[in-house]
């Protein structure tokens, strides 16, 4: 994978770990209730579940680059609107761009490190994205950490996200380049109609499908509420980060193991 793209991976996850610490009473600063927050978290994952097929057809017609371009703009007015945002009614609209910002990025970028790589090292290239996005991540909840103690806003995160996703841009347009054979496709309608016939299979897609809303509530729920449950013993600002940095880690290490799992059993 090219110096451009794991730059532009790192820098993303990095903005991303940024606010993972303190996304949730972020809310709560800026317009948000005990009760909304859930609500907000909601709406970011319906959100997502609802572009993610559209987007991966925006990215097969019009390409892998132009689609993380569009995730970074979209996630960079998300957290615009956060930064200012005083009422509930402009906190919707931020996760609603949010969540577009992530359907946008969710293969898109994995498809251009693949098409970089070749077919031949997929189970390698998909244990750097995981490594690189983790790093950054862990990175980036430390940082956080640090920074939800400056102001009582959370000000600086989203200053510091906004600065990254910026970055991400104009590194992804200047540098980032794109393979031939992930260009535009021709046809929208069979695109659609080969995307439609993917989902109706049988046996490990629709398992896969059955697992990933399984583990989804779980997650939701825990992400929602364990940083109002931990502000609640009034911790210094570091414990946040700390919390976020260790599950980022224990990420980074699953995925070695993973990678060494396949590896050695590729069936």
């Amino acid at each position: 994978m090219r110096r451009a793209l794991q730059l532009a991976v790192f820098l993303k996850s990095l903005a991303t770990g940024i606010m993972a610490p303190v996304l949730s009473l972020a809310l709560l600063r800026h317009g948000a209730t005990a009760r909304t927050v859930s609500l907000l978290i909601g709406a970011f994952s319906l959100t997502v579940i609802l572009a993610e097929f559209p987007s991966g057809v925006f990215a097969d017609l019009y390409g892998r680059k132009r689609a993380f371009l569009l995730s970074a703009l979209l996630s960079f007015l998300s957290y615009g609107l956060l930064l200012f945002s005083r009422s509930l009614a402009m906190l919707f609209p931020a996760v609603v761009a949010k969540g577009l910002g992530r359907a946008f990025s969710s293969g898109s970028v994995e498809a251009l490190a693949i098409d970089e790589a070749g077919e031949g090292a997929l189970v390698q290239t998909a244990s750097q994205l995981s490594i690189l996005e983790s790093a950054g991540l862990a990175a980036g909840a430390l940082a956080g950490g640090l920074l939800s103690g400056v102001g009582d806003r959370c000000e600086d995160n989203l200053l510091a996200n906004l600065a990254l996703y910026a970055s991400v841009f104009l590194l992804t347009a200047a540098f980032v380049r794109e393979h031939p054979r992930a260009a535009a496709h021709p046809h929208a309608a069979a695109q659609v109609l080969e995307s439609l016939a993917f989902l109706k299979r049988r046996g490990a897609v629709r398992a896969l499908l059955v697992f990933s809303l399984s583990t989804g509530f779980a997650l939701i729920s825990l992400e929602t509420y364990w940083q109002l449950a931990l502000s609640e013993q009034s911790p210094a600002p570091w414990v946040f980060g700390a919390v976020s940095f260790l599950g980022f880690l224990a990420v980074i290490f699953g995925s070695k193991f993973a990678e060494r799992l396949l590896t050695k059993n590729p069936e």
